[in-house]
């Protein structure tokens, strides 16, 4: 069985005039702990996954853009299954990472960090590091416009799953 392959950009995105921007902060988390997180962490706190998805629901309930991102993220981070692999964009930064997920089952909730935009998370290993300049040609130029979203564009499908096989010397195929 084939790898679903994802992007996930890790932001703050939150409303500036109510939290101070901790990009830098959820990034060196994520690295360090070598995890793709979500935010949406503002509503109350869920000690498990369903929890934090229903807190999140009804906390951006009235707010349909949020809702609807918070939704198109957690829904992705939901499908992921151990094997898949992750392109990582840290805004800001000169390097992107190539991430493979390692943990079956539902994404942990982490209510004691969203201060610093981390609601849920999923566990990887990393594969790879590139800087901007030497990472692969198609991923040079792809946007992400969104949290966590599954990747479709055949080009940038091709080249995520060129680096791991140079990386890891064999093709990226689901665990289990």
């Amino acid at each position: 069985m084939e790898s679903a392959i994802w992007c996930a950009h890790l932001k703050d995105n939150r409303n500036r005039e109510t939290y101070p921007d901790k990009t830098a902060e959820k990034a060196e988390h994520c690295l360090a702990h070598c995890i793709i997180a979500i935010g949406w962490a503002e509503g109350e706190d869920g000690a498990d996954w369903e929890t934090f998805r229903r807190n999140a629901e009804d906390h951006y309930a009235d707010f349909p853009n949020s809702l609807s991102g918070f939704r198109a993220a957690a829904n992705a981070l939901e499908r992921m299954n151990p094997g898949d692999l992750v392109w990582v964009i840290v805004p800001d930064s000169h390097r992107r990472y190539l991430y493979q997920v390692t943990e079956p089952g539902q994404p942990k909730a982490d209510q004691t960090l969203k201060d610093i935009d981390i609601g849920a998370y999923r566990q990887c290993r990393q594969i790879a590091c590139c800087t901007v300049e030497s990472q692969p040609e198609p991923l040079k130029t792809y946007p992400a416009r969104r949290t966590l979203f599954q990747i479709q564009k055949p080009d940038c499908v091709q080249a995520v799953k060129k680096l791991y096989e140079d990386c890891c010397g064999k093709e990226p195929e689901k665990e289990g």
